[in-house]
């Protein structure tokens, strides 16, 4: 942290290897005012880490006399997070069925009560006594897909002060020490001083799909046609209008 290069650690599973690096990042953090990224591939360790190990590192820091305390948060992917907005707008009509008022509504009281509208933490029960719950939770299924924070889904600041993904980055923003995925931390390097990447084995992959295109053969020619249209009488592509425009032989 200190000299600024890299650091490559092996360790088994099991020993402790989670509590090594939050403490002495909280501690760095803290001290110099800055932010480091604890970067994993899954959610299932991001919440272990958040939920189990970081009580024990900040235990930790404050018997050794650290006040006040480091601020620490967890960032996800946008589509972890529900829209306010978006939620508004699917308000079931009047003569919809019960269970689709239902669901709405679970989901209304959900992020009433859970600032992010973190989804990983919607209970997944009927919120009262139903006969079958199937039909209950299909229309649950459907209106998350519907909900869900997406890039650019709120422009106007009162609704980006309602999206649970615009509540997340900001509380990210004013953290010392934040728990998110490699995803982000390979796609937005400048949010972060230093990052420490859990279960590397997967780093290759994500670094292939933040920092690569996939760019087809049809797509390739789709692009050509576009530029030029060789044979056309009349093309409007943008080579054989600058031919047109341009007397050939001259600079």
């Amino acid at each position: 942290l200190g000299t600024g290069e890299l650091r490559l650690v092996h360790a088994p599973t099991g020993t402790g290897k989670t509590l090594a690096y939050l403490v002495p990042a909280l501690l760095w953090a803290s001290r110099f005012g800055t932010r480091v990224g604890v970067a994993t591939y899954t959610r299932a360790l991001q919440q272990q880490a958040m939920d189990r190990e970081m009580p024990r590192a900040l235990a930790a820091l404050a018997s050794a006399g650290l006040a006040p305390p480091p601020r620490v948060s967890m960032l996800k992917g946008r589509e972890n997070y529900l829209c306010w907005r978006a939620l508004k707008l699917a308000v079931p009509d009047e003569d919809d069925d019960g269970e689709s008022w239902l669901a709405w509504t679970s989901l209304a009281l959900f992020a009433l009560r859970d600032a992010e509208g973190d989804v990983d933490r919607l209970p997944l029960r009927p919120p009262i006594p139903l006969d079958s719950s199937v039909a209950w939770r299909r229309r649950l299924d459907d209106l998350l897909r519907g909900v869900r924070s997406r890039n650019a889904c709120c422009v106007g600041e009162a609704d980006k002060r309602s999206c649970g993904a615009e509540i997340a980055r900001r509380k990210a923003e004013r953290s010392h020490l934040v728990i998110t995925n490699q995803a982000f931390a390979l796609a937005r390097p400048e949010f972060f001083k230093h990052v420490v990447f859990d279960e590397c084995e997967h780093l290759h992959d994500q670094a292939l799909a933040a920092w690569s295109h996939v760019l087809t053969f049809r797509q390739m020619r789709a692009t050509l046609a576009r530029l030029h249209a060789p044979g056309r009488s009349g093309s409007v592509t943008a080579l054989d209008r600058m031919q047109r425009a341009v007397l050939e032989g001259t600079p």
